[in-house]
């Protein structure tokens, strides 16, 4: 992406946000999780699902761990949206 991106050109991930999943499992808030792909009724369960996705997504997405990322593919200017809240270009 780094390299065939036009200059002031933006790209946006998306995906499970990690930082806040692992804060609403460690809050133990099972209400915040949703039953999709598969209905859980603990907490592991449903963030298994969040995160995982019924093996769809590959990876834990956390705001740090795409930041590495994306620094070392030579990116320099990273902003981070708030999910739903936040959905416009640019980000902060």
């Amino acid at each position: 992406m780094f390299r065939t991106l036009k200059p002031g050109g933006v790209i946006r991930v998306a995906g499970p946000n990690a930082d806040i999943a692992i804060k609403k499992f460690e809050d133990r808030d099972l209400d915040w999780f949703g039953d999709f792909p598969d209905r859980r009724h603990s907490i592991g369960g449903r963030f298994a699902n969040f995160i995982l996705c019924g093996g769809e997504h590959l990876t834990i997405l956390t705001s740090s761990y795409l930041r590495e990322l994306v620094e070392n593919a030579g990116f320099h200017s990273i902003g981070f949206c708030r999910p739903v809240q936040e959905t416009h270009y640019p980000c902060i």
